[in-house]
């Protein structure tokens, strides 16, 4: 039973059984809830399908199924459904299902002597079935190119607007710079006692302007030319 099997699944189910030892102390039967597995082989006949009481080998080897049981959860075979499988009818999937094939992964994997029992239709129902599945599969994998693509050139698109924005931001320091660079230095173009009230004051009021000594003989040319002639005057008298 433990020998690896991936088509093979369990139905675990509760059933009551009699307990000899409690009917013969009560004068009555008494059951008791035992919890039972049935060991599907898809495509087995209904009539050979093992059943016995659920032991930890059950559990450890099916721990999803049983867990699902445990919390009354009717837990379906991995797989695609054969209602997913638009090629059948429903008198087909019934008679699938009767067999114990629930899946279009069980009806791939069927066996020669499951083909056998479906007659002439089945070796081409199990083509039709891989037929399915690969097409499915490359399917999948068209679609995962596809979101993975979209999110690489969203990704690549995010980061070329980090970029430009970067840019924008690098522009705008450096011109910043440059605007502080070709600015004049106000230590250099400040003059001393501008900013100083009285000064400014000062240099409101009219200014008078320095005297030479050299000043007075501008202001006198007549009387420095009389002064000339009398002493030419003089000289000639002499």
């Amino acid at each position: 039973m433990n020998t690896p099997n991936p088509g093979v699944y369990p139905r675990f189910y509760v059933e009551a059984v009699l307990n000899p030892v409690a009917t013969e102390r009560e004068g009555r039967q008494i059951y008791t809830d035992v919890e039972r597995v049935e060991i599907i082989i898809p495509g087995s006949s209904q009539f050979t399908k093992h059943k016995e009481n659920v032991n930890n080998d059950h559990r450890a080897r099916w721990p999803r199924e049983y867990e699902a049981f445990k919390q009354g959860i009717e837990m379906a075979p991995d797989g695609t459904p054969l209602e997913e499988w638009p090629i059948l009818g429903a008198s087909q999937r019934a008679e699938l299902k009767s067999m114990g094939l629930l899946t279009v992964e069980h009806v791939r994997d069927m066996s020669d002597h499951v083909i056998q029992r479906i007659k002439m239709g089945g070796r081409k129902l199990k083509e039709a079935a891989e037929i399915f599945l690969d097409d499915a599969a490359r399917i999948a994998a068209t679609t995962r190119l596809a979101a993975d693509n979209d999110r690489k050139d969203a990704e690549i698109a995010a980061l070329r607007h980090q970029i430009e924005e970067m840019g924008r931001l690098m522009n705008e320091r450096f011109a910043e710079l440059q605007t502080m660079k070709n600015a004049p230095n106000p230590l250099l173009t400040t003059i001393p006692g501008m900013e100083d009230p009285a000064e400014q004051a000062r240099q409101a009021l009219p200014q008078e302007q320095a005297q030479s000594s050299l000043d007075s003989l501008a202001r006198s040319p007549r009387r420095q030319r009389r002064a000339s002639g009398g002493d030419q005057a003089n000289m000639e008298s002499v």
